[in-house]
């Protein structure tokens, strides 16, 4: 057709082929003779090498030949990075990672942790299989891609920027979950900072009395706080997940929709399960009728009365010093069998009133008073102290209740990806979420 063979491109060869046979009749018959070196070479010219030598080594029909090339040609125009408008161009671990959790149904969190870049920029790899993805992760890495799947996938996430992109998307899967997770204690804990796994001082607020006055020599008075030093520790928590190897080869991401999902609200569990349970340890009775904090007995029952009562005793709350603390109500905790009767105390347009004529206002005075947190440890009989009738009425974080410490003020969980190199003996990939609080 007057075409120069030295000037074409692969394409054009294989198109130029498929136009000769239909005018020929041939059909390129694979289970035909093997193609010749120079029927190899004029078909997978473009093609990389390794190809080529298979093709020659395997002595591949030409029909075979022309769909491995057509197959290679369109791998290699895939890539993660690519650049969009005026954004930036993304890192490719930034568009496997993005594109692992769209796959694994977590879009919203992709969106939400890199933005509407990483995610145009990553679009052509939202229904790649993750064999697919591990070769994209290869050739933007200018690697081989070996020919089978268990080897590619092997490779690919041993090195390069493939591992960057699980450790990345299941990093983020967990922290969604965990913060999505519920967290009463963030209503009425104090966080600190911990430097270490030694025990933490810190000082009660309200250790400090009133200022005084300075009298004409001018001396300022000074005061000891060693007395209102409270002392706490955290301790460090760990479980280690694994996948096997046969799951990547099956395109089977449960790891991502469900497993680090599920890994990441165990923590939370973990941390709040430890809160409650200081809490109804109630140590060094901290809740004791001598404190004035505690009411017992048939009186204690949850009502507008008993509330009333509460409210009452939490302002009259006084130092060692007797002066006043300033307490306010902040978080009225319940268990899941008082929320029907908290959430009426503290919502109702008006309380009912007993009789008439007698010219007292309506209107429900607790109205606005606290936030409402339900609790179900709280009566949950596998822990010491639960009880269905038992209720707080809690001031505010910054008035310490109780403190709830992180490593060096790092709130969340931690993970770590361990690829199919990390153990000799298992072919798995496993992922170790540590966290530390206390």
């Amino acid at each position: 057709m007057g075409f120069d063979p030295n000037a074409l491109s692969n394409e054009q060869k294989l198109k130029l082929t498929e136009l000769y046979e239909t005018r020929d009749g041939s059909t390129g018959a694979t289970a035909g003779p093997a193609a010749t070196a120079a029927a190899i070479l004029g078909i997978l010219g473009d093609a990389p090498r390794r190809l080529q030598l298979r093709a020659a080594n395997e002595k591949w029909g030409e029909d075979r030949c022309r769909a491995e090339a057509l197959t290679s040609l369109r791998a290699s125009r895939a890539t993660p990075h690519v650049n969009v408008g005026a954004g930036r161009t993304a890192a490719p671990d930034e568009c496997l990672a993005a594109a692992l959790m769209v796959r694994s149904g977590h879009a919203g969190i992709a969106a939400k942790a890199f933005g509407a870049d990483v995610m145009e920029q990553s679009r052509g790899l939202h229904r790649a299989s993750f064999a697919e993805l591990c070769a994209a992760a290869l050739r933007g890495d200018n690697r081989d891609v070996p020919n089978d799947r268990g080897s590619m996938i092997r490779a690919a996430v041993s090195t390069g920027s493939m591992p960057v992109a699980l450790g990345n998307a299941a990093g983020k899967v967990l922290e969604a979950a965990y913060r999505a997770a519920p967290a009463t204690w963030r209503s009425w804990c104090a966080v600190r900072p911990a430097a270490d796994f030694k025990t933490q001082s810190s000082v009660r607020p309200s250790f400090i009395g009133d200022l005084l006055e300075v009298g004409d020599g001018g001396e300022v008075k000074h005061q000891s706080f060693e007395e209102a030093v409270i002392t706490w520790s955290i301790g460090q928590f760990a479980r280690k997940i694994a996948v096997g190897r046969k799951s990547f080869i099956d395109d089977n991401l449960g790891v991502f929709s469900e497993i680090l999902p599920a890994l990441g609200m165990a923590a939370q569990r973990s941390l709040a399960s430890l809160v409650y349970t200081t809490l109804l340890a109630n140590g060094g009775t901290f809740f004791a009728s001598g404190n004035n904090n505690l009411m017992t007995g048939g009186t204690s029952v949850l009502s507008a009365s008993s509330l009333a009562t509460a409210v009452q005793k939490l302002r009259q709350q006084k130092d060692a010093n007797g002066a006043t603390l300033d307490l306010a109500p902040a978080v009225l905790l319940v268990p899941p069998e008082l929320e029907t009767t908290a959430r009426a105390l503290l919502s109702s347009v008006e309380l009912a009133r007993v009789s008439t004529g007698d010219m007292l206002p309506t209107g429900n005075p607790f109205a606005g008073l606290a936030a409402l947190e339900v609790e179900g440890r709280l009566s949950n009989t596998a822990f010491t102290g639960s009880s269905t009738t038992a209720w707080y009425l809690l001031a505010a974080p910054a008035d310490v209740p109780m403190i709830v410490g992180f490593l060096d003020g790092n709130e969340s969980p931690t993970l770590e990806t361990f690829g199919f190199d990390s153990d000799s003996d298992r072919l798995e990939m496993a992922w170790r979420c540590t966290f530390d609080f206390g």
